[in-house]
């Protein structure tokens, strides 16, 4: 087991199962930025996938739990480099396929759909999908049987005793391959601080019907776009109301049809309007699904918070529901985001005063069940920061599973499991990969770093008059400072930068003058080492030969 992201980290699922030399890969997500990355115009962050690159030739598959950005967000920033086929749900496959379409990627791999309990083989690998519940259908737990014994790979999950589409997590099935032996169960961590059993999701229908019956303006209901079944309550309730829906934001509404034209979402004819139509409706007879909910700069409720979503602006009696947990990280910006809603007259509902969300990750009940269910030889927490794995590991040890048959891991360690035992085996090359928010492209470390040093501490420019043709400098040089000091004060360190900068390339070489690498290096580690004691800032340099 080779986990490429997601362990001792929330979101960015990706590992590898390795049996002799042939690997299958579990999952390819994404993080979205937070905290120090949040206004650093990132888009996405994706594993670095180095190890694959090195042993593309051995990897035969790619294999979706279930159809969530932190599971399938990075397929489109993989496969143009480790072509592999991609096997999924109809639905995990209906929003890859958008994915990759948006990146002229569709037709480079074979995208296999597979239903739960359809055995399939992929090299030494024996794999069948069973249907766990979790906030989006069609959400596997893989179990896989190798030479080395059966591995049980959960997935996202919770046991929904009353799952809106009415279709149970296989437990019986689990307990099968609990009766014949399971050598590695790999369980989902994300709640495992959480007592008890894991809500249904049938849980918020009747606040969520409370809210609405109380609602006499317009509704904004805020999810993430792929909780499916949150968007089917969302159009149940509608209907029962009489409002219709219109839906915000290009991702809600991309997910919506594709759930739509797959089955996976019961809309009535007539129910789900455009943007268009919202003119001609009354208050009282629309309801908004957004996207949105973690405040996200450009997301549509942010938008409709700081009034800049096209011709829609929040009035005084609307009602907003964020329905979604609030990720670690986004605290702020949501709180950002509420507060104007409420300045705009809004009565706002969400997951930390109201009961408008159920998770889709089970609880410490939950994963006690699964753990009795499989009985495994040895457990491996999977999914989440490490307190959370620290935690499932010590739940683990309570179900009666002894120190030696329990592994917490983290991205990059390689665990080598058999009959024998399970090892540590070393490491290999994990981290992150940067996408620019405008053109989708990788953004190396060093862009990121020189724009935190931009947001945080400003910039310099320092600009060098220069002979076109004989390439000599006709004066000292001119400094531009944005962002670092207050007007009469900067003008005063522009004034020492510039004799600084002379300093700095006094005792260079001709030759070293006319190599603008050399020029420019000596320039911006003289001024960095000046500004540091001047002003205790560290502001991103920029040297210029402005040829005159």
């Amino acid at each position: 087991m080779i986990p490429l992201g997601g362990l001792g980290e929330f979101g960015m699922n990706c590992a590898v199962l390795r049996c002799g030399e042939e690997m299958i890969l579990i999952d390819a997500g994404v993080m979205f930025p937070n905290g120090s990355l949040r206004g650093l115009g990132l888009d996405l962050i994706v594993p670095d996938i180095t190890f694959l690159k090195e042993n593309k030739d051995r990897l035969h598959a790619i294999l979706l739990t279930h159809g969530h950005e932190d599971h399938i967000g990075g397929l489109p920033f993989l496969i143009n480099e480790v072509p592999a086929p991609i096997y999924g749900s109809p639905l995990a496959l209906g929003l890859v396929r958008r994915r990759l379409k948006e990146r002229n990627l569709h037709r480079s791999v074979p995208l296999n759909s597979i239903e739960a309990r359809q055995q399939f083989e992929i090299g030494p690998f024996q794999i069948e999908p069973l249907l766990m519940t979790h906030s989006m259908p069609d959400s596997y737990c893989f179990a896989i049987r190798t030479p080395a014994g059966v591995v049980i790979w959960s997935g996202d999950f919770k046991f929904d005793q009353s799952p809106i589409d009415g279709r149970l997590s296989d437990m019986g099935r689990l307990a099968e391959y609990g009766d014949e032996g399971v050598l590695l169960l790999c369980s989902d961590s994300t709640n495992a601080a959480m007592v008890g059993l894991t809500p249904s999701e049938q849980y918020i229908r009747e606040p969520v019907r409370g809210i609405f019956r109380r609602a006499e303006g317009r509704i904004f209901v805020s999810s993430f776009s792929s909780s499916i079944h949150r968007m089917q309550i969302v159009m149940d309730l509608a209907e029962e109301f009489g409002r219709k829906v219109i839906a915000l934001g290009r991702s809600m509404v991309s997910n919506l049809e594709i759930a739509h034209d797959l089955g996976y979402l019961k809309i009535p004819p007539g129910l789900l309007q455009p943007l268009s139509e919202h003119s001609s409706l009354a208050p009282d007879e629309i309801v908004f699904l957004a996207t949105g909910s973690q405040g996200e700069p450009r997301s549509a409720m942010n938008r409709l918070a700081y009034d800049s979503y096209r011709k829609i602006m929040i009035q005084d009696g609307d009602t907003v529901i964020l329905s979604a947990r609030i990720i670690p990280g986004n605290e702020r910006s949501v709180a950002g985001m509420i507060n104007h809603f409420y300045r705009r007259g809004a009565f706002v509902y969400d997951s930390r005063t109201t009961q408008v969300h159920s998770s889709g990750h089970g609880f410490q009940d939950d994963l006690k069940i699964l753990l009795n269910l499989t009985r495994p030889s040895y457990f491996v927490p999977i999914h989440g920061e490490y307190r959370q794995l620290a935690k499932h590991a010590r739940l683990a040890a309570a179900q009666g599973l002894g120190p030696d048959r329990v592994r917490i891991i983290e991205s990059g360690q390689v665990l080598e499991v058999s009959r024998d035992g399970a090892h540590l085996k070393g490491e290999v090359a994990v981290g992150h990969r940067y996408i620019d928010s405008g053109n989708r492209q990788e953004v190396e470390i060093d862009v990121i770093r020189d724009r935190r040093y931009m947001a945080e501490d400003g910039f310099v420019v320092v600009l060098f008059p220069t002979d076109r043709f004989e390439k000599k400098m006709l004066g000292p040089p001119e400094v531009i400072l944005r962002g670092v000091l207050s007007t009469e004060p900067a003008a005063r360190l522009a004034e020492d930068l510039s004799r600084q900068a002379l300093l700095a390339i006094k005792d260079l070489r001709a030759s070293e003058k006319e190599d603008q690498d050399i020029f420019a290096e000596h320039i911006v580690r003289h001024l960095k080492r000046y500004l540091k004691k001047k002003t205790g800032k560290r502001p991103l340099i920029v040297p210029v030969l402005q040829k005159m």
